[in-house]
């Protein structure tokens, strides 16, 4: 598994606690971890660009090479 995918897997794991915070009606808990999902949904964006463009040099490097 990936970065991006473990990634993915904790993006789903905070959403998964804000929805029970939000059960325990814990406001800052809800806060902060919206914050965090955020973030992390922020970071697998950008992950995933990084590693189109390392693809796609990749891919250049290897016609290049021919």
């Amino acid at each position: 598994m990936g970065v991006v995918d473990e990634l993915k897997n904790l993006n789903a794991i905070l959403y998964a606690l804000r929805q029970s915070f939000e059960k325990l009606d814990t406001k800052e808990m809800v806060k902060t971890l919206d914050r965090y999902e955020k973030v992390a949904a922020k970071f697998i964006e950008v992950l995933e660009l990084n590693t189109a463009a390392i693809e796609a040099n990749t891919a250049e490097l290897k016609k290049t090479k021919r």
